[in-house]
């Protein structure tokens, strides 16, 4: 039985489409720069840790220069004395050598055993200022420190860089601010043992001197049993907002003190300067606080274990257009959290630095947008934790570079046991990375391709942009090539008990049959075949007159029969070129074709009993 092998049939593949992969490619690329992930080109991964002499080192506060370089400042306990400490690093999270004693600076205050600096301030002339206090003399003291940009002492300070002051029995600075004029606000507690500590303000001048004209310059304030200071602002108007605690013997409320810019109480926020607010029955304080451009008063602090924000109208009254209320709340995981200090960044958005009580103790920050809800673009739900040790981590401060990326400066506690904590540092990415993205994609005729929700059918180039599943947008620039398919038809006749095959199909019956090849191109290739079956005695031709070629579409060889002797044959390309071109020389011939390309070819018989042409096609 004769059997004519026309075609194997190419079975197109079933690719990942193209989109689907280039997602997959873009949230691998942006992964490590999303925001709210640690960035991997600060120090080690994002991280670093300073540690002055093997014992306890915490940082307090943390500022930028305008160079880019990052300054830390806390305590450092050497020899059993309590330093003041300031580190400056490079923009890498590399130590500044040329910044003190290779990147690091250390004081006493008067000679003092015990020193607690809480505060820091990057002045505009580049000097460095200091804020805590100091055990002297038998009490606590106010006491700052003023540094040149090298980290020596400032002597146009107070004579030598440092000055003090007393007012009350115990004093303590927790935050300081700097007015226009150069002058600088202190914010903390003063009190005696009969009558606690209350909140207190002192104003100093420039050269370190206290200010006669703020009220001798010196005022407290009694707010409840017990009460203090924690954060500081100053208004464009020159009023002195002071926000922290009070306490009623049992738990404490959130507590605000607004003075004049001549230290008298200002009677117009909340009709006697003085608001407080109960956020649960429980512990809620206020520690850090900013005017903002509208001049409301955003507060940051603690809402018994949790995040609380709160804004306040000019007049001290809760602006409700912050989230309902003026409150908001964030939990990090069902455990004990602190936001310590906050930054407000160039989008409006509130960046909150603490810790929380979820892995032992791990760094925690916190992205909110304008209106208090959770910024989800940061770390995906608007939180961040950061673990160093393994056991307990502390965020304390924070500052935001030009670029957005956050610094956070805290205490890492390196052996779990209390007794050698040191600075911490990291920074983490903020914003998106710009993605631009360029793909050319080609598909067939009548299919369709989507980006970003855009479906194109026709060639050209289109630009998209999508939102990743990170949250992040990217441009997507296609460049689109739209090919044909091509169609075949071929007329076939064989006898009867004798079979075709195209593709995947035998055909031994008379008829009209359709199949489907996938072309060089990547496209369908259509090939129809009109057979006719002879009946009657079988492997003869059909008639003296037709050659029989095979396979079609053919690939690497052409089968001809039914030749005589002598027949002239050409092979034009599509073009009409002849690529071949012999004699038959038996009744049955075979031509290599594996040097020619795919595409259309015209077989042209030029036969001692006819003349005929035949339209052929080559595929992979």
């Amino acid at each position: 039985m004769l059997h004519l092998v026309l075609q194997k049939e190419f079975m197109k593949p079933t690719p990942i489409p193209a989109l689907i992969i280039l997602f997959i490619f873009l949230f691998n690329s942006t992964l490590n720069s999303q925001p709210g992930q640690l960035d991997l080109g600060f120090g080690n991964n994002g991280k670093v840790t300073l540690d002055f002499n093997l014992n306890n080192d915490e940082a307090r506060d943390i500022a930028i220069q305008s160079d880019g370089k990052i300054l830390v400042a806390g305590e450092a306990y050497i020899n059993f004395l309590l330093h003041y400490a300031v580190v400056r690093l490079n923009p890498d999270g590399t130590l500044d050598n040329t910044f003190g004693d290779n990147g690091k600076f250390l004081t006493l205050i008067n000679g003092s055993q015990l020193n607690s600096l809480s505060c820091m301030i990057l002045q505009p002339d580049g000097k460095i200022l200091l804020g805590g206090s100091t055990f002297s003399e038998n009490r606590w003291q106010i006491a700052l420190v003023r540094l040149n940009s090298d980290a020596t002492l400032d002597a146009t300070f107070s004579s030598d860089g440092i000055a003090t002051h007393i007012y009350g029995s115990s004093d303590f600075c927790s935050a300081i601010a700097l007015q226009t004029d150069g002058k600088i606000i202190v914010a903390g507690s003063s009190g005696d043992p009969e009558q606690g500590q209350h909140f207190s303000v002192f104003r100093f001048n420039s050269n370190g001197t206290i200010d006669p004209t703020f009220g001798g310059g010196s005022h407290a304030t009694s707010v409840g049993i017990e009460s203090g200071a924690l954060g500081v602002a100053i208004q464009n108007d020159g009023k002195i907002v002071m926000t922290g605690r009070t306490s009623d013997g049992v738990y404490s409320d959130v507590a605000l003190v607004r003075y004049l810019a001549n230290g008298t109480i200002d009677n117009t926020f909340d009709s006697d300067g003085i608001r407080t607010l109960a956020l649960e029955p429980y512990e809620d304080y206020a520690t850090t606080i900013i005017q903002l451009s509208s001049g409301k008063l955003l507060v940051g602090g603690i809402s018994n274990t949790e995040f609380a924000l709160m804004r306040f109208n000019v007049n001290g009254t809760l602006d409700n257009t912050f989230s309902n209320d003026g409150i908001v709340k964030a939990d990090m995981n069902d455990s004990f959290d602190e936001l310590l200090d906050f930054a407000i960044d160039a989008e409006g958005r509130i960046v909150a630095v603490g810790h929380s009580l979820y892995n032992l103790y791990d760094i925690a920050v916190l992205r909110f947008n304008a209106n208090g809800t959770l910024d989800n673009l940061f770390s995906l739900d608007g939180k961040a934790t950061v673990d160093f040790s393994q056991t307990y981590d502390y965020g304390y401060g924070v500052a935001l570079q030009p670029d957005g990326k956050i610094v956070v400066a805290g205490v890492t506690d390196a052996t779990a046991s209390g007794n050698q904590n040191d600075f911490a540092i990291l920074r983490i990415e903020a914003n998106c990375p710009i993605i631009n993205t360029n793909q050319s994609i080609t598909i067939c005729d009548g299919e369709s391709v989507n980006v970003g929700g855009s479906v194109y059918t026709t060639a050209g180039n289109y630009s998209n942009t999508i939102t990743l599943p990170s949250g992040c947008d990217s441009t997507i620039n296609t460049s689109l090539t739209v090919l044909p398919n091509s169609s075949y038809s071929q007329n076939i006749t064989i006898n009867e008990g004798q079979s075709i095959t195209v593709g995947n199909n035998t055909y031994t019956t008379t008829g009209i049959y359709t199949d489907y090849f996938f072309s060089a191109n990547g496209c369908d290739s259509v090939v129809t075949t009109n057979l006719t079956v002879n009946t009657g005695i079988g492997n003869v031709a059909n008639s003296t007159n037709e050659i029989l070629v095979w396979p079609c579409p053919f690939t690497n060889y052409i089968t001809l029969n039914n030749l005589m002797v002598g027949d002239h044959l050409v092979l034009l390309d599509g073009l009409g070129n002849k690529v071949i071109q012999f004699k038959a020389a038996s009744v049955q011939t075979i031509i290599s074709t594996e040097m020619l390309a795919c595409g259309y070819y015209t077989l042209i018989h030029l036969g001692k009993r006819n003349t005929s042409a035949l339209k052929l096609m080559k595929t992979e």
